[in-house]
């Protein structure tokens, strides 16, 4: 991902309004201009300060040779004495830009040059002063200042780029993985749900043309709801949706649905069972559809290997401000090839990623009768409220146990 930038005319006219800033600051502090008849003329000077700063319109496309040219520019100077002028500014700023175009090395090996130069100032600036050591000495600090002072602006600029690039590239990895696992959540349970819904029909169609009518109407229900998903997930992803809101017409999934999910399980064969303990609570939209998909993997993993007729309980507990969800099934296992073979080897990753996401832990695990177990832990945004008469919660969290 690259770094945004201005369109080339505005960089170019930038340089320029820059070069022509540091020419006039070099001029003013680093001539002689008007302080004696013996020195150059003033126009002179400024010409060759011009030509010189030239050179800095093209520091981003050429920073190596933009900083020779203008150490070579400054040690002509250095070394006319008539001139009386001792470019500096330029040097200055041609560090900063090895710095943040060309690296640490290649600014320090433009620090180390740029001492040369300085040390014809300092030589000038001490001749037929009262006390040399000490007028050396400080010029030479200060204008050592300027030059580190130009090395670490561009290090930090250079720096700051950098992490910017790599918070860049991590949150486009995060996004990747993000629509990875909503691609294979919102696939997967469904297409192996309608396979074993079409190898059922097949087989009993002429039998009972009854049941196999049911058996297509379930795989054009699941066929719409993937559909559903897929169509949020496009909008999305092409920015038509507003983060946090959801389209009314179009859901996410979350707990209300469990039941739904359990009973479609339940169409293609598998004995599976709701079971809500606790008092539900308010959850927000993501640990709503954490703890869906949570649910739904493991069920797609309970048809693909589970041995048929194993049965398979959903578990749903509200503790306060948690929300545990556990889902098992008998042992052996026993893997139906029409499903075991549409499996992607990335199911309970994805699941892992999206509860550590929402704050929560997974575990996943062979049970000790060979079954498998999935449990899943995740926060509650507010407590759960109390139930009211009849045993009902006073929310949409509600869920009544489905066996």
């Amino acid at each position: 991902m690259s770094t945004p930038s201005l369109g080339r005319g505005p960089v170019i006219a930038w340089d320029a309004v820059l070069a022509a800033l540091a020419c006039a600051l070099d001029v003013t502090l680093f001539s002689y201009i008007g302080l004696s008849e013996e020195r150059a003329p003033a126009l002179a000077v400024i010409g060759y300060a011009v030509v010189g700063y030239a050179a800095l319109l093209l520091r981003r496309r050429a920073p190596v040779l933009v900083f020779a040219a203008l150490w070579v520019h400054s040690m002509v100077a250095s070394l006319t004495p008539d001139l009386m002028y001792f470019p500096t500014v330029g040097l200055v700023v041609a560090i900063y830009t090895l710095a943040d175009q060309r690296g640490n090395r290649a600014a320090l090996w433009g620090l180390c040059l740029f001492t040369v130069p300085v040390g014809f100032n300092v030589a000038d600036t001490v001749r037929g002063s009262e006390d040399p050591y000490r007028v050396a000495v400080m010029c030479a600090a200060g204008l050592l200042a300027y030059g580190a002072a130009g090395w670490v602006a561009g290090r930090l600029v250079r720096v700051s780029r950098e992490l910017w690039r790599a918070s860049a590239r991590e949150a486009l990895g995060a996004e990747r993985l993000r629509i990875a696992r909503e691609l294979h959540d919102v696939v997967a349970h469904s297409v192996t749900v309608m396979v074993l819904q079409a190898a059922g029909a097949q087989r009993v169609l002429t039998a009972d043309p009854a049941r196999g009518v049911r058996a297509l109407g379930e795989i054009e229900s699941a066929g719409k709801q993937t559909m559903t998903e897929l169509r949020r997930m496009l909008r999305v992803l092409r920015g038509d949706d507003t983060v946090g809101r959801l389209d009314p017409y179009e859901p996410r999934p979350g707990v209300d649905d469990l039941e739904a999910l359990v009973a479609g399980v339940r169409s293609v064969g598998v004995p599976a069972r709701l079971r809500v303990e606790g008092a539900p609570g308010e959850v927000n939209v993501e640990v709503a559809l954490t703890a869906y998909r949570v649910v739904q993997e493991a069920l797609t993993n309970v048809i693909r290997y589970a041995r048929p007729g194993a049965a398979a309980t959903v578990h749903v507990v509200w503790e306060g401000r948690t929300l545990r969800i556990r889902v098992s099934n008998e042992g052996p296992s026993a893997p139906r090839p029409s499903a075991a073979s549409m499996s992607s080897g990335y199911g309970l990753r994805g699941l892992r990623e999206r509860v550590a996401l929402a704050g929560g832990e997974l575990r996943a695990g062979p049970t000790r009768d060979g079954g498998f177990e999935v449990t899943a832990t995740l926060p509650v945004a507010i407590p759960a409220r109390p139930v009211a008469a009849g045993g009902v919660p006073d929310n949409r969290g509600a869920l009544s146990n489905v066996d």
